[in-house]
């Protein structure tokens, strides 16, 4: 049959052709289909930003909508949006007057605003920091503000904080796992004043904080920490780019309860309240390691090494080492 051509042949039952009966009948079994799926669409709920399922794709009003139309501090921190939602299927986000929202299905939506935003986008947005993990949140101590970010990629978390005395500073990866382990800002070191730098070597990295002190970073050794009077000391020598060299260890109890020291590259350095800190290197260094310390007879370090005729020394609380520059020879006294 050529279906491009109309005809009019048709069974008629009674006065009614069999067509039209069917055609009816179709059209009351379609209503039927689209009243029960209606209803039940009607009566799902609608998924909230707090409830969102374990997805990777948006939903169809998207999680930072749903969220930014329950919450009224979320709507009230951010002000009105100023574009429309970006990113890719498993990483949207939208900026507003005070700043931007994130979602992703590992993290949920978590906004950051203010100051700790701008340094977030300095630093390369969630290139480079990942996406917030947190709000922006006030810190225990009430004095500072803060993001905690997570790269998806890497899995490397990162933080952001601020203060009205720092500013805005960005710390990441294992210098921050170390200010984590020493206390946050509430430990010893405080607030960090600088944010993630790289070392005059160029491929080593550090962060500087509030309280005297410094978290530093060497492919070689880790993240460890040099604080206080230490520090300083270090500094005297140019950091790294001294004789001392990149940190072995982080500050230290010495085994007396009495002092602290970091050991370093070129040597180590000691402090203790009666003596402050002093360097002790090479094979001065040596010898004092080799007669046990500062629980050796020796004591405490009372100066740096210097120079004396035909050699090095450095004195002691009980005593002193020479290093005889023509022979190598090595001799400690007492007092």
């Amino acid at each position: 049959m050529n279906h491009d051509v109309q005809t009019n042949d048709s069974i008629t039952i009674g006065r009614v052709p069999f067509t039209a009966i069917a055609s009816a009948a179709l059209a009351v079994m379609f209503s039927a289909v689209i009243a029960t799926s209606g209803a039940g669409a009607m009566t799902k709920p609608a998924a909230t930003a707090s409830q969102q399922p374990a997805a990777t794709q948006q939903a169809t009003v998207s999680y930072i909508d749903q969220r930014y139309n329950a919450d009224a501090a979320f709507r009230a921190t951010l002000g009105a949006p100023t574009g429309a939602e970006q990113g890719a299927g498993s990483l949207r986000y939208r900026d507003y007057q005070n700043g931007r929202a994130y979602w992703t299905p590992q993290t949920g939506v978590h906004e950051v605003n203010g100051l700790v935003e701008s340094k977030f986008l300095d630093v390369g947005a969630h290139l480079t920091a990942g996406v917030p993990t947190t709000d922006e949140t006030q810190t225990p101590d009430g004095i500072g503000r803060y993001n905690h970010f997570r790269n998806i990629s890497s899995n490397v978390s990162s933080s952001i904080y601020w203060t009205p005395s720092t500013g805005a500073q960005y710390i990441e990866g294992a210098i921050r796992d170390k200010w984590s382990a020493l206390g946050w800002e509430r430990g010893v070191l405080g607030y960090p004043t600088t944010s993630e730098t790289v070392a005059g070597d160029g491929v080593s990295k550090y962060n500087n904080f509030q309280n005297h002190g410094t978290i530093y970073w060497s492919a070689a050794y880790g993240a460890q920490a040099v604080m206080g009077r230490i520090y300083d000391k270090w500094g005297d020598y140019q950091y790294d780019a001294g004789f001392l060299g990149k940190p072995i260890t982080s500050e230290t109890g010495t085994p007396d309860g009495v002092g602290r020291y970091n050991v370093f590259q070129g040597g180590s350095v000691y402090w203790s309240a009666a003596t402050d800190a002093h360097s002790v290197g090479g094979a001065i260094r040596d010898r004092y390691a080799a007669l046990g310390w500062e629980q050796s007879y020796l004591g405490y370090p009372t100066s740096d090494e210097y120079t004396i005729n035909g050699g090095r020394r450095s004195d002691f609380q009980h005593g002193f080492i020479t290093w005889n520059s023509a022979t190598g020879q090595v001799n400690d006294y007492r007092y």
